[in-house]
C-alpha cells in the first residue's frame, strides 16, 4: 500500500451511496437482476432541508428513504428523497456524479442476463 494510504488508516471500501427515483424498481433490480442481498431499510426520516443539507448534502428534500444492500466486499445505499428533485439526471461530467464497477466471473453470460 501507498503511504497516503496508511496514513489514514483505510482499511477497506465500506459502501456507496446511490441516489435514485424509485426505491423499490431499484432494491429489485439490485436484489433481482444483480444478486445483491437486502440488508436493512432507514426510514422514511422525515427532516427539515437544513438537516438533510448538513448530514446528506441535499436541501431539496424533506424526506429520506435509504435501502442498505449487501454486496460482496460492501455495501449498496439507495436513496430516495422526497419530493423528488427536480432537473435533469445527472450526468457523467456533472460534479458529483459516479458509477459503479462491478466485476463478473464471465461478462457474455452476464450481458445476456441482462438483456
Amino acid at each position: 500500500m501507498s503511504n497516503s494510504i496508511e496514513g489514514i488508516g483505510l482499511e477497506r471500501f465500506d459502501h456507496v451511496g446511490i441516489a435514485v427515483p424509485d426505491l423499490a424498481v431499484a432494491t429489485d433490480f439490485f436484489v433481482d437482476v444483480l444478486g445483491f442481498e437486502k440488508a436493512y431499510v432507514i426510514g422514511p426520516i422525515e427532516a427539515g432541508r437544513e438537516w438533510l443539507s448538513e448530514n446528506l448534502g441535499c436541501g431539496c428534500a424533506a424526506r429520506v428513504t435509504i435501502q442498505v444492500l449487501n454486496m460482496p466486499g460492501g455495501k449498496v445505499e439507495l436513496f430516495e428523497f422526497s419530493p423528488k428533485p427536480e432537473g435533469h439526471h445527472p450526468r457523467r461530467d456533472d460534479l458529483g456524479s459516479a458509477s459503479l464497477g462491478l466485476k463478473v466471473r464471465d461478462l457474455d453470460r452476464s450481458v445476456e442476463r441482462l438483456r
